[in-house]
């Protein structure tokens, strides 16, 4: 049996409209409720914000791919980013009115930039002593 197939069997019948899988455990106290409401304000390829208003607190997921590099903060406070069922990125939201953002900014582009300001660097020095030789 294939992956997929030994997938379907295990999760036959799930409700992936309205449920989520997780590797945690939810927290004690959870209740899930239907008068949540989500209000996304801005979605780029590395920033997405949204207004998120629960009444006992919630998990909210994004459907679209956890990769390394998404932040996740609600009410200006960095959270932990959960995966859900599998590949997607969900956080626990509060209750009450909760302001959360998701930025991605990959440690591959720190070590980019890392790189190019010492290359940039090892290159005006080549130069400067290049002149100096030069000049004398």
């Amino acid at each position: 049996m294939n992956d997929v197939k030994a997938e379907e069997r295990l999760i036959g019948g799930f409700d992936f409209r309205n449920k989520i899988l997780l590797k945690e455990e939810k927290p004690r106290g959870f209740v899930s409720d239907d008068s949540n409401s989500v209000e996304l304000l801005s979605y780029s390829a590395n920033r997405v914000e949204i207004i998120a208003n629960t009444k006992n607190g919630a998990y909210l997921m994004l459907s679209d791919t956890d990769y390394p590099g998404w932040k996740a903060t609600v009410n200006g406070s960095e959270t932990k980013i959960i995966r859900a069922d599998g590949i997607f990125r969900s956080i626990i939201l509060p209750a009450g009115e909760a302001r959360v953002a998701f930025t991605y900014f990959p440690d591959s582009f720190k070590n980019g930039l890392a790189l190019t300001i010492a290359s940039a660097l090892a290159l005006i020095a080549f130069a400067v002593v290049a002149k100096r030789k030069n000049t004398f």
